[in-house]
């Protein structure tokens, strides 16, 4: 095998290793609930989310690194999709699956009698997001830099990170700045969760357009509205980081289904206006 790029690789083994040790950390979770330690309970989960969010900075990294220094290879594309698998499919799957698992059942009693609903629905998003990192390598036949301003398809991070920011902003639902919300939207967010990594998942797998999230915030000039919009995040933020998470990937959530739209309509205005384009020489030969 040809000489492998070592500091990209060891940015994307960093990725790897928080996905591992955030599947640990959910296991360590789950055994605390049923040691009725609600503490060390909350804890260890808290800690396997915020795993998440470091290795989403592993992941915007290695691949700028390569890029930058050109050392970009198919083994560390390879890589990296093994890595996303692990800490933006499995761990995220599995810590809301234990969350459901543990908290769920209070408010969704179904979940308690029919258990295998609940995990089909986390085993949906995991085998999506795997699915999603394959035909990711197989469509991707360059290591450039254009090739990554645009996605088909919800990128894992951004799925992994929506899941991790839910079962944080859950946990925190005790905090200062959170405990002045209404119950119902923690309860809320413990009701919609299992349909949500369903959905995620097959945004995953759609051919919906996604930018990168890095290259939409620093490339090119952005509008006023745009900077406005991204104040006001950044204030939010700033007021309850995790409702800042929360907030900012719901909304490059959406970016997909509506970018879409957008892109099938303008799609059908162009045939409709070849097609009259078409039909005036006809009309007139006639």
């Amino acid at each position: 095998m040809k000489k492998i790029a070592v500091l990209p690789s060891l940015l994307t083994l960093g990725n790897t290793f928080c996905g591992f040790l955030a599947i640990v950390k959910v296991a360590d979770a789950a055994q605390a609930f049923a040691a009725s330690n609600s503490a060390l309970f909350q804890s260890r989960l808290e800690t396997a989310v915020g795993l998440v969010f470091l290795a989403m900075l592993f992941d915007a990294l290695d691949g700028k690194v390569a890029r930058l220094t050109h050392q970009a290879t198919d083994f560390g594309a390879q890589l990296d999709s093994l890595s996303d698998a692990i800490t933006f499919g499995v761990a995220p799957a599995a810590a809301a699956k234990v969350l459901l698992e543990t908290e769920g059942g209070k408010i969704m009693p179904f979940l308690v009698r029919h258990p295998r609903v609940l995990f089909m629905t986390a085993a949906v998003y995991a085998l999506f997001a795997v699915m999603r990192l394959a035909r990711f390598n197989v469509e991707t036949a360059d290591h450039e830099e254009e090739s990554h301003y645009r996605f088909k398809g919800l990128p894992t991070p951004a799925a992994g990170g929506l899941v991790a920011a839910a079962v944080l902003f859950w946990l925190h639902r005790g905090d200062e700045i959170l405990s002045s919300l209404p119950p119902w939207v923690f309860d809320g967010v413990l009701r919609l969760l299992p349909w949500t990594l369903v959905l995620l998942g097959l945004a995953m797998i759609s051919p919906l357009p996604y930018p990168h999230l890095v290259n939409v915030l620093f490339k090119r000039r952005k509008s006023f509205p745009f900077l406005a919009g991204l104040v006001l995040l950044v204030v939010l933020a700033t007021i309850s980081y995790e409702m800042g998470l929360l907030s900012l990937l719901m909304v490059y959530f959406l970016v997909g289904p509506i970018w879409g739209a957008w892109e099938a309509a303008r799609a059908r205005r162009a045939r409709r206006r070849r097609a009259r384009f078409l039909e005036g020489p006809r009309s007139a030969a006639g």
